[in-house]
């Protein structure tokens, strides 16, 4: 399954090289439009947004170049991460019984609430929010591949449940963190997001970036506990010890959960216009 891999969308490949252009003070601004201009997708968003009400300032612009050199390559690389990973997610997962637009709504969740614990931990809120928005890429790929065998009908259960791991490997001999760290490996990202992905379930276990994989399973409860009030899921009260790994309380994540749900609610109706 892990060497069929490549059949997914080939955008996933620019996310970070792409990423690693923005990052750096010198980027050559050349260099970031060829790549950008691989993506049409990500061109008409870049154009939306620096014509936006928040950067528009009463002047439209159609060119990408005036488009970028406006929103800022910090705005470039959300809206790059949000059009690779909403091409990828918003599908059905019928392996998991979840309709169209479910699990991206869920990544996006994980995403806000990573993306607050990196601030909290005075980590890389990029970094942060990339791994929210992929922690479930293996979901894809294992769906993806039952779907191709003809395999339609739901095999998995409840996918927001926290015994999911144990149910996949039980099914598969592998659960869709080891495969959706699998998948960062062959898009080239940093090994410590590739290990973070794959410890999510078990964050304790992982050597490398024990505290960033606590922070990503933190998120995955934020986000079970939001899917679960919206009828997504079910969650269980926060590990003790993963809040005291990560130096965040109960109280501040029911804070992340009220404003992750609030930033979703407004991803949801930009989503509407893609």
């Amino acid at each position: 399954m892990i060497a069929r891999v490549a059949r997914l969308p080939v955008q996933g490949t620019i996310l970070p090289r792409l990423q690693r252009m923005l990052s750096e003070p010198d980027s050559n601004g050349d260099d970031v439009l060829k790549m950008i201009k691989l993506d049409p997708g990500l061109i008409g968003r870049v154009l939306r947004r620096s014509n936006s009400v928040t950067f528009a300032n009463g002047s439209r612009i159609g060119s990408i170049e005036e488009a970028i050199a406006r929103i800022g390559y910090h705005e470039v690389n959300r809206l790059l991460l949000e059009s690779v990973t909403h091409r990828l997610l918003a599908r059905p997962l019928r392996c998991y019984g979840l309709a169209s637009g479910v699990i991206w709504r869920a990544s996006l969740v994980c995403a806000f609430a990573m993306e607050m614990l990196a601030e909290h931990t005075h980590r890389s809120q990029d970094t942060a929010y990339t791994l929210g928005l992929l922690h479930a890429v293996g979901m894809i790929v294992i769906s993806h591949e039952m779907e191709a065998e003809h395999l339609s009908q739901p095999l998995l259960g409840n996918p927001f449940e926290p015994d999911l791991g144990e149910r996949e490997r039980m099914r598969f001999g592998f659960d869709h963190a080891e495969i959706g760290a699998e998948l960062l490996r062959f898009w080239e990202f940093p090994e410590s997001m590739i290990e973070s992905v794959r410890f999510q379930l078990n964050p304790t276990l992982c050597r490398t970036t024990p505290k960033l994989a606590c922070l990503l399973a933190l998120a995955r409860w934020v986000r079970n506990r939001i899917c679960a009030e919206t009828g997504w899921g079910d969650f269980e009260a926060p590990d003790p010890y993963l809040m005291k790994l990560a130096t965040v309380d109960e109280e501040e994540l029911n804070q992340i959960c009220e404003v992750a749900e609030e930033r979703l609610d407004a991803a949801e109706s930009l989503a509407a216009s893609w």
